[in-house]
């Protein structure tokens, strides 16, 4: 959720995830800090060599991140939405179903077909960048 919030100030595609990691980097800090007197937390020096394990992110990675992206973009404003509603604000079938005026049912299905388009997207999109058909 706070990579939404940031979302203004986010990089271009190819720098989001080292960004994206670099700020979940930080909020694990600001965690720790918050439940420091917890006896269960990891040391400043491990959560530092986990980040830096992690911080260069593959080509595969990337490309999938950006054909996401992509495929987002081309999804009608209804299935945005509907997206937006189910993921970002994390609002269950049945609540966005009452909003919506549809049954529960409905709206299941809707997100199913939604998820599946992106899907197909990913998969064509992935394909051509690996030269494939």
């Amino acid at each position: 959720m706070i990579l939404w919030q940031k979302r203004a100030i986010a990089p271009p595609a190819g720098e989001f995830l080292p960004w994206a990691c670099k700020v979940a980097y930080y909020q694990v800090l600001t965690f720790r800090k918050r439940h420091q007197r917890s006896r269960l937390f990891f040391s400043e020096h491990l959560i530092g060599e986990l980040a830096a394990s992690d911080s260069t992110l593959s080509t595969s990675e990337v490309a999938r991140t950006e054909a996401l992206q992509k495929c987002m973009t081309n999804l009608p404003p209804r299935s945005k939405e509907l997206l937006k509603q189910r993921y970002y604000t994390q609002r269950s079938v049945e609540e966005i179903a009452a909003g919506l005026g549809r049954t529960a049912q409905a709206v299941s299905q809707s997100l199913y077909r939604v998820r599946k388009r992106l899907l197909e997207c990913l998969q064509t999109r992935l394909r051509a960048a690996d030269g494939g058909d």
